[in-house]
């Protein structure tokens, strides 16, 4: 009987150990790699779709590309952050469909910018 208790010791050790790994497998860029395009951009609640917004690259090796800008970003715990001329818009959440939603204010001013993935060809 002692023997069993200290293996359920080991395994629920083992379990709490688990969670960085998991986490670490949930900041891989893999699930936000893709091509983006501009759903909306709001300042103060007024605006709509900017056509004329580049598209968003996301590639694996953490580099992006967003027009003529270029940096890297990071993933981690389902929010995106972009370097370069970016760091301003915060992190950007991905929701479950796969859309960014950026929040953030600048001169007193609240800016919503939600990002869709364009699907492959």
């Amino acid at each position: 009987m002692k023997n069993f208790s200290y293996g359920l010791v080991i395994l629920a050790l083992g379990c709490l150990a688990t969670p960085g790994r998991v986490r670490g497998a949930q900041d891989s860029p893999a699930g936000v790699v893709g091509t983006y395009a501009n759903l909306s951009f709001n300042v103060d609640g007024a605006g709509g779709q900017n056509r004329l917004m580049p598209r968003l690259e996301l590639h694996g090796d953490k580099t992006y590309t967003w027009g003529r800008e270029a940096g890297t970003y990071e993933y981690r715990e389902g929010k995106v952050r972009l370097s370069g001329s970016y760091p301003a818009w915060g992190s950007g959440r991905v929701d479950k469909d796969g859309k960014i939603w950026f929040e953030f204010t600048k001169n007193g001013k609240h800016y919503t910018a939600t990002m869709y993935r364009v699907a492959e060809k």
